[in-house]
């Protein structure tokens, strides 16, 4: 049956309502990290954390 659907090595698995849909993958699960790594570190610690922040964080806290 892997044969038939061109599956060699990787594939994704998806449930789809009532279903279990085995395909190919098509790409490494891992495949852009390291260029979005490398953005990440682009930034200062503040981009990082940006939209983290809580009502104790905006009322209370002080640097």
């Amino acid at each position: 049956m892997m044969e038939q659907c061109d599956i060699k090595d990787l594939v994704n698995v998806e449930v789809k309502g009532n279903s279990i849909v085995i395909e190919p993958a098509t790409q490494s699960p891992r495949a852009g990290w390291e260029q979005q790594f490398e953005l990440a570190n682009k930034g200062s610690e503040e981009d990082l954390m940006e939209g983290f922040s809580n009502e104790f964080d905006d009322a209370e806290w002080t640097w």
